[in-house]
């Protein structure tokens, strides 16, 4: 089986190491000519023995994508439609391991690939979990899990993917992974301010815990199957992202929370932090639809209103006094 992986990044790498210590073959593709030489100076290239360019495009080399059997997206959501459309792919398989909501429409990365391509659903997986790049690249023990409408796709992707450092189980609903795996990216940029405002263990337990309802009703704007958000794709994500010295949407919080402005923590990290768009996407959508998402409202208000952060934490814990469901 050929395998192209869009995007090489941290995550694109890792998965490729993942697949070619499975005896895959791989072929990742990268847009900027500059970090693709960075990334053969660094020997990723000879190391993973992965084929990396930058020329895959129609102009360039055709055939290049399109004889690979399944296309593994790790690009970043708002990248996505574009770079699907330039490429004009037919009949591949797709697995999406990017996490995002596009902004505008409010759609989710698998509705992107079906209306890019004309796939059907059962051609279209994702896989989502607490996996952060940095350590799946040093084999430290990983679980994750895949969802797909298709599931002989899916225990096929279970099978290409797991090994002694990584295992994953399929799962429910792909609508709720993916909402699981964008939304968990806002709160864990709020769980970085709390940090950076100087707060301890029962806030970020607190907001972690709330955060779970707002993914819930969130994701009720695409399937009633939320029932595996309480799994490894859902809280598992939420966990990891939020406690981790490895998460950019944490760091990116903990600046601002010192702070920093968003424009100066973004130059500060100097990468694709995918909860900023995100929170712009998802507070677009929710607004649209009446959704109440007071945790990402407030996040969306510190990064785009130039709201004070200890003034939007203030004005959660003033809120009208409900019932822990709601």
């Amino acid at each position: 089986m050929e395998i192209t992986i869009l995007g090489a990044g941290t995550w694109g790498i890792a998965l490729g190491q993942v697949l070619i210590n499975n005896d895959l073959d791989v072929s990742i593709w990268h847009y900027k000519k500059n970090y693709i030489d960075e990334l053969k100076k660094k020997q990723f290239h000879s190391k993973l023995n992965i084929k990396i360019s930058d020329k895959i495009n129609l102009i360039s080399d055709p055939n290049r994508i399109s004889s690979s059997s399944l296309i593994l997206i790790c690009l970043p959501s708002q990248a996505i439609r574009q770079t699907l459309s330039l490429l004009n792919l037919k009949n591949q398989y797709y697995i999406n391991a990017s996490k995002g909501v596009e902004l505008e429409s409010g759609k989710l990365i698998s509705q992107i690939i079906k209306e890019t391509t004309s796939v059907s659903n059962d051609t279209i997986a994702c896989i989502s979990g607490p996996s952060h790049a940095e350590e799946l690249v040093n084999k430290i023990p990983t679980v994750i899990a895949v969802a797909s409408s298709n599931d002989v796709f899916s225990k096929s992707i279970q099978k290409s993917f797991s090994n002694n450092y990584l295992r994953l189980y399929q799962s429910d609903s792909i609508e709720a992974m993916q909402v699981g795996g964008a939304v968990k990216n806002i709160i864990s940029i709020a769980s970085g301010i709390c940090e950076g405002l100087g707060y301890g263990d029962n806030t970020i337990a607190a907001l972690i815990t709330r955060g779970v309802q707002e993914i819930i009703r969130f994701c009720s704007l695409y399937t009633d199957e939320t029932d595996s958000l309480l799994g490894i794709s859902g809280v598992g994500d939420l966990i990891v992202t939020s406690t981790s010295k490895h998460s950019r949407n944490k760091k990116l919080g903990l600046l601002i929370g010192e702070g920093a402005t968003l424009s100066e923590s973004l130059a500060n990290m100097n990468m694709v932090v995918e909860g900023v768009e995100t929170t712009r996407s998802v507070y677009m959508t929710a607004d649209k639809h009446g959704i109440s998402m007071p945790i990402c409202n407030e996040v969306y208000s510190i990064l785009f209103k130039n709201k004070k952060p200890r003034e939007a934490i203030n004005d959660l814990m003033l809120r009208e006094l409900t019932q822990e469901g709601l």
